[in-house]
Order: structure tokens, then sequence, then C-alpha cells
């Protein structure tokens, strides 16, 4: 049911979707055999309009680490006061025709997403941001665990271009810098799932914050994930209180920060990445409450690792 409900809003959405979707192995879509794996804007195709795709509940860590940093900013392409704004729209919206691929009997959305990071070629650096040669790159989602798909008309490939054209998406904000560093923290979060889920599903017992970097820097390939964008500086600092803890053991993962940052944007926020995935952006007021959260004790059941263990992988070393 909830299948043909997707295929009816895709049909409602898009002008020309694809009625039957391909059959394909990961290893084909991985070559980019059926769909392209990168576009940049000027070589996204025409048919591709600007969606917000919300997800169900049931959504799991990898569809949530497929789908990307999503967020509600729809805005319409105005004036310069829309302009940090605008920015993050450009981060958070997916671009779809409404193709589909079935993957080992299970139907995916293909999907488009600026990728942020030094990966990209169009990201000179993490500070200044060339939207208009940067990547934008496919993110597939599982169609049963979409709940709505709501099109952003305002939001529009010729009306980037022409903001492009006019010089402007080339000069960061504190916000779009914050955007930024929000899917670098959302990255890292899921880096740390992801080496659990590889050590029985126990955090390691980390000694040192190099070694914790050192180890989960595998898992994101990507040095500029840990460099701070904050005009005040600091770094990733992992909730140490974590090490060689069991998930199983974390009664309220969406509470507990995994990873902060170490010092205050000039506005008094922090960036936290918690246990289960999630990332935001902590007001000073709040900011107490992440305090109380961190001194939590959990039962550790991991093996003590050196100081040193994975210490020479360490991108900030």
């Amino acid at each position: 049911m909830k299948r043909s409900l997707i295929s009816l809003l895709c049909l409602l959405v898009f002008t020309a979707g694809a009625m039957a979707a391909p059959k394909a192995t990961i290893a084909e879509v991985l070559e980019g055999k059926v769909y392209p794996l990168t576009y940049t804007l000027r070589e996204l195709p025409t048919k591709m309009k600007a969606v917000e795709i919300k997800q169900g509940e049931g959504t799991g860590i990898l569809e949530s680490l497929i789908s990307g940093f999503a967020g509600a900013f729809g805005t319409a392409i105005g004036t310069e006061e829309d302009e940090p704004m605008m920015r993050l729209t450009m981060l958070s919206t997916a671009w779809t025709a409404g193709d589909e691929v079935e993957i080992n009997g299970v139907t995916y959305v293909v999907t488009y997403r600026l990728a942020i990071g030094k990966q990209t070629g169009g990201m000179v650096d993490a500070n200044k941001p060339d939207f208009s040669t940067a990547s934008w790159r496919m993110y597939l989602i599982n169609s049963q665990t979409i709940s709505s798909i709501s099109p952003n008309p305002a939001m529009t490939l010729e009306a980037l271009l022409q903001k492009i054209q006019g010089g402007a998406l080339h000069e960061p904000t504190a916000v779009a810098s914050a955007t930024m560093q929000l899917s670098n923290y959302k990255q890292l979060g899921i880096a740390i799932i992801l080496l659990s889920s590889d050590s029985e599903d126990i955090i390691p017992y980390f000694q040192t914050q190099a070694s914790f970097r050192g180890s989960i820097f595998p898992y994101v390939k990507n040095s500029e994930l840990f460099k701070s964008l904050n005009p005040n500086g600091g770094r990733p600092i992992f909730n140490m209180n974590l090490a060689g803890v069991s998930m199983t053991d974390i009664d309220d993962p969406t509470s507990i920060p995994a990873i902060y940052e170490s010092r205050a944007w000039p506005d008094g926020s922090r960036i936290v990445a918690f246990v289960d995935g999630s990332t935001r952006k902590v007001a000073a007021d709040q900011w107490a409450e992440v305090e109380i959260a961190l001194k939590k004790k959990f039962r550790r059941s991991g093996k003590l690792l050196r100081p040193d263990y994975n210490a020479d992988q360490d991108p900030l070393k």
C-alpha cells in the first residue's frame, strides 16, 4: 500500500518520472551504470525538481546516512537578505526527477544533494564554497521510509544559475558555515555508529582524542570534516564516557552527546552530534543540559585500547 502511495506522490510531483524501476546490483549503481553518480549544477537535467523528502520513524541508520543532511528550509530566491537562507536551502534540498531503482528487491528513489567537503571538486576550501562547480551527489532513499514528498517551486535550476552568474552564493556567511559544520559533525557521528557496528555494537575503548579521530577517519576519509568552520576555532571532542560502552547500554541515544565542539560560536552556541546520529546546534542557554548529559556514566564492556591506538592516522596531527 505504501509503495503505491509513494509512486502516486512521485507522479503528482514530477511531470516525467520513471514508470518502472530498473533492477540493478549495488556494484552497478556504485559504478554509475544506472544513473550518474554526480552532477555539477549546470549538468543537472532540466527535468530535475527541488523537493523536501521527509522520512518516517522507521528510517534506519544507513538510510539516514544516505538521505544526507536534510531539513525544511524552503524559501524563495529573492533579495540579498534571502542569501543566508538560500544557502541553507541549497545544502538541504534534494533534486530528483522521480526516478527509481530496485536493488535486492528494495525500491529506492534516486535523488541528488549538494556534497560537502574537500573531496568535491567545487569546494575550493571549507570556508569558500563555490556552488557553481560543486558536486551534487547521488543519494538513494528507501521508498518504504518516505512519509512525504513536497516540491519547492521557488527553487529552480534557472534561478540558481542566474544567481551564480550574478556572483552570488560564493561568499561564506556565519549561517552557511554553521550549516556546513552541522553536516560535517553528522558525518562524524554516523562514523561512530558504523565503527561500533564493526565492533559488535561496542564503541571502542579509546583513551585519547587522537586515538578516537584516527579510528573513525577511515570511515569518512576526509580530514576537512575535523577542521573547524567556527570563527572562534576549536575541534570536535569525543565524549570519553562513551568509550568502551555498548550501544545497547545507552538508554537515551537521542540526548547523549557523542561529539561536541570544543569552543562556542560567537553567539554562544555549539554543534553537537548525538549517539543516535542526529546533529543540532545547541543554543547557549541550553548548553547546561548538554553538560549534564556529558557527565553521565555507562557500564564499559569493551577492551581498553593503547593511548596511541590508531593515533598515527589522526587527521589533525
